[in-house]
């Protein structure tokens, strides 16, 4: 089988390459042709002093016209149009031209031999030329180049080597053989090399089209992923904005009923002071202040997912905030029986003043909620650049398996039967949003009938003079817009 017509295993697109094969022999037609021009005329001017001048003109004039009409129908149509067809088809065409044109060189010049030794040198010269010339460019195609080289080579070879017993002549002729033999191996090899490298280039094309087409398809899907999360982002954007309006219309709609409900509570407490209703009044009172603060709660939460919390970072005096925040929790303490002991420092630290004391708030309302019984400790510890603001309590504990849990939304604990003590379970959730705002660590530390200790650690600062004017501007109230 001829190396030309091979196809490998790994080649995907074997048109392909007999098409491109096709191709490189069209694109060197021209130069083929002009040599099949130039050195017939060039022979047959040599030949006319030692051979019959009308056979060696007519031998030249059948060359000659036969490029000539080659070449207008290579002109007459496209190189690409012609590259393009049936390969096939096109190569038995080219083959069945070269196998021409090589036995009017061959048989033509093998019969019009002249006598004179120096001629036939030169003959053979020449064909020689046309041969290794057809092998330079018609090697794409072995079946071309082969139909030109063999009828080229070989009727010379063959009346060389049985012009008489001349050994000079032998010698040529062996030689012509020899010549022709190597030749055609050469062109098999080149043709080999060239099919393999259009065969890779082939793969190469096939694989960018893949290549291409996968991420093409890859960047439609990215598209199509993005605009569908565009779309999501948007769809929950606008559901935050409804649901901040919601609440922000809740927080004034409802805040007024609940301002109304306290002025009434508290006017039935003066009312009722001493009588048998106290008790349900006592009651009555204890869920308005719950559903209050879960109304403030979901408020904060909601603002704090949403984005809208305004942070405001500057140096300030801890002692006043901590001085505040035991004055705020001292009549709960009190009226739960609990200790609530305060040690502080002189220590400045960097942080928002407003959030931070709704984290510590938030913290301590804990404390003293699950603690029946004992005392709470708010206290300061300095920590290298740190200051941790620590909550001790002496309450009922927190379960090892549901410490990772209590900072989740409307997590709360699961030992708690006392309605008293179960808040919200929003409070903690609201603690590691606001410190992760403000880059202040959380750290828990309990145990199950013992207690808990809660951590915030908050950078320091050397204290300045004007740390307590700044610790002035503290408001009890959280800053949240």
């Amino acid at each position: 089988m001829l190396v030309g017509d091979k196809r490998t295993k790994r080649g995907k697109r074997p048109c392909d390459v007999r098409s491109e094969q096709v191709s490189l022999v069209v694109r060197q037609l021209p130069l083929v042709l002009s040599a099949n021009v130039i050195n017939p005329i060039l022979i047959a001017a040599i030949l006319a002093e030692v051979a019959p001048v009308i056979e060696v003109s007519a031998w030249a004039a059948l060359l000659v016209g036969l490029a000539g009409a080659r070449f207008i129908h290579l002109r007459g149509r496209d190189t690409g149009v012609l590259a393009n067809s049936d390969p096939r088809r096109l190569t038995l065409r080219l083959a069945a031209a070269s196998g021409v044109s090589g036995c009017l060189w061959g048989v033509g010049l093998a019969i019009l031999l002249p006598e004179p030794l120096l001629h036939r040198l030169f003959v053979t010269f020449v064909l020689g030329g046309m041969a290794a010339g057809a092998v330079a460019t018609l090697s794409p195609l072995l079946p071309v180049v082969t139909a030109f080289l063999l009828p080229c080579m070989l009727p010379l070879a063959l009346r060389l080597a049985m012009e008489g017993e001349d050994p000079v002549y032998l010698g040529m002729g062996v030689l012509a053989l020899l010549f022709t033999g190597g030749l055609w191996l050469a062109a098999w090899k080149l043709n080999g090399w060239i099919t393999e490298m259009l065969r890779l280039k082939a793969e190469k094309i096939d694989l960018a089209e893949e290549l291409s087409s996968v991420l093409g398809d890859l960047e439609r899907q990215v598209e199509q992923r993005t605009a569908d999360l565009r779309a999501a982002r948007d769809e929950a954007d606008r559901a935050n904005q409804a649901k901040t309006r919601l609440l922000a219309a809740a927080s004034h709609d409802l805040g007024q009923p609940f301002q109304a409900m306290r002025l009434f509570i508290d006017l039935l407490e003066k009312q009722l002071a001493g009588s048998r209703h106290e008790e349900y009044l006592r009651r009555l009172a204890q869920a308005h202040d719950s559903g209050e603060r879960m109304l403030a709660s979901l408020l904060d939460l909601s603002r704090l997912e949403t984005g809208a919390v305004e942070v405001r970072t500057e140096p300030f005096a801890i002692n006043p905030l901590l001085e505040r925040l035991a004055g705020e929790f001292q009549p709960l303490a009190s009226s739960r029986g609990l200790g609530l002991k305060v040690r502080s420092n002189g220590d400045v630290v960097v942080s928002d003043p407003v959030l931070l004391q709704q984290i510590l708030s938030n913290l301590l309302a804990n404390a003293l909620r699950y603690t029946p019984a004992g005392r709470v400790l708010l206290a300061c510890r300095r920590r290298g650049g740190h200051l941790r603001v620590e909550i001790w309590d002496t309450g009922i504990g927190i379960p090892a398996d549901q410490l990772d849990d209590i900072f989740e939304e409307f997590r709360r604990i699961d030992q708690l039967e006392q309605a008293d003590f179960r808040g919200v379970g929003l409070g903690l959730s609201i603690v590691r949003r606001t410190a992760a705002l403000l880059d202040h660590p959380v750290t828990v530390r309990s145990r199950p009938g013992h207690g808990s200790l809660f951590a915030v650690s908050v950078p320091v600062m050397a204290p300045s003079q004007g740390a307590a004017e700044t610790a002035e501007r503290l408001s009890g109230s959280t800053r949240i817009t």
